[in-house]
């Protein structure tokens, strides 16, 4: 098992949009970069206590959150028989809301978490022939797709874009931030998770991974596209979460990620309205939550125009 960081508050800021926006937009194909499993097990760890475990108890305190497909499928998977619970990842979100009619194409490095993926498929009943696992490097792999894609099927395709570094390029130059540009411009419907563990960074070594560095990279990859297409900031929607005392819990306690955004393109009025409202439970829900040691584990929620 390749991520460690299932079930944490970044998860739940990824899989918590991207449920609705499935479920709304009804794609006909879901292509992968990083799939990772297609489910986990849902042990303790302080993390997930925060994350996902939070996520469960107090979803029924937000009238959106109770009522979102992500929230059904979780309290189910967490009441498995035998008491053994299970985190669903993104893969196991599709094939459930999505069922068999639809094409998937999942891609990473690990082929263990490819095979629980094709595991998942025949438990939920998805025919394998609508199911492609790719062991490789996914970014270069939906560039191959992209490029034979005909333009009038692209709204009918949902990309996710969720690598351990968006901002790392392969070894042919690009990375995340540069396909997702390229998708959007052909009109796919595109998700991009990032996170960031501080505002601005302390020191120039750090700015780069913090929330004003993620933001002129991201500015400066999608300027390039918006040159060309001056309507590029009207297909995007970006919501962020962050925890409020960010720059004060930067070196003491870490719950995976301090904050992340969910980057979206080319999707409807509606999606953007739900993952909003969504946004919204979600702060609403962890007002009085604690991290180890006391410290507040408020959330914050805003909206990025880039």
């Amino acid at each position: 098992m390749a991520n460690q960081h299932f079930a944490t508050i970044g998860d739940i800021w990824k899989h918590l949009p991207l449920a609705e926006i499935l479920t709304i937009e009804r794609p006909s194909k879901v292509w992968e970069s990083h799939a990772g499993s297609a489910q986990y097990p849902l042990t303790y760890s302080w993390k997930r206590e925060y994350g996902a475990y939070h996520f469960l108890k107090h979803a029924q305190e937000s009238l959106p959150l109770a009522q979102s497909q992500y929230n059904a499928i979780l309290q189910h998977l967490a009441s498995t028989k035998d008491n053994k619970a299970l985190f669903p990842g993104s893969p196991r979100l599709a094939m459930s809301l999505l069922g068999d009619r639809m094409q998937y194409l999942y891609c990473d490095l690990d082929w263990e978490s490819l095979e629980t993926i094709k595991v998942c498929a025949r438990e939920l009943g998805v025919a394998s022939e609508h199911v492609e696992t790719v062991c490789a490097e996914g970014i270069a792999v939906l560039y191959e797709r992209l490029l034979i894609l005909d333009v009038n099927n692209a709204l009918s395709v949902l990309a996710l874009l969720d690598p351990f570094d968006p901002f790392k390029h392969n070894e042919h130059g690009y990375n995340s931030i540069d396909l997702f540009r390229d998708l959007t411009a052909r009109g796919v419907k595109a998700a991009l998770w990032y996170g960031f563990d501080s505002l601005t960074g302390n020191e120039s070594e750090t700015h780069s991974t913090s929330r004003a560095g993620r933001h002129e990279q991201l500015r400066r990859v999608l300027h390039i596209q918006e040159e060309d297409d001056p309507t590029l900031s009207n297909k995007l929607w970006c919501g962020e979460i962050f925890l409020k005392e960010i720059e004060r819990l930067q070196f003491r306690v870490n719950p995976s990620v301090l904050g992340c955004g969910f980057l979206c393109a080319n999707l409807s009025s509606e999606s953007v309205r739900a993952c909003e409202l969504l946004a919204m439970g979600l702060v609403e829900i962890y007002q009085n939550s604690r991290l180890p040691g006391g410290s507040s584990g408020t959330l914050r929620f805003e909206t990025v125009q880039f």
